[in-house]
């Protein structure tokens, strides 16, 4: 997933090494503590258009001085490190 500052997303689905599914869409956030707060990920288009785009509510938490973020989606936690 990319995720830009201006508020738009875009990812790509791959299985093996073909892209099956290509979407995007915009996104807002809600801070609501330190570090912490929520992500709402609206979808736009997609290159399979069955109508099943569903907006997605992220809860998320900055760990480890900012070289991590911690993302909450329907009871799953991933773990994204910041790469240099």
């Amino acid at each position: 997933m990319n995720v830009t500052p201006d508020g738009d997303w875009s990812s790509e689905t791959r299985q093996g090494n073909q892209v099956v599914r290509r979407m995007h869409g915009t996104y807002q956030q809600s801070q609501s503590g330190d570090g912490s707060g929520t992500l709402v990920f609206t979808p736009v288009g997609s290159s399979v258009g069955n109508g099943n785009d569903k907006v997605e509510t992220d809860q998320y938490q900055m760990a480890d001085n900012g070289r991590a973020l911690r993302l909450t989606s329907e009871g799953d936690t991933m773990v994204f490190k910041k790469q240099h």
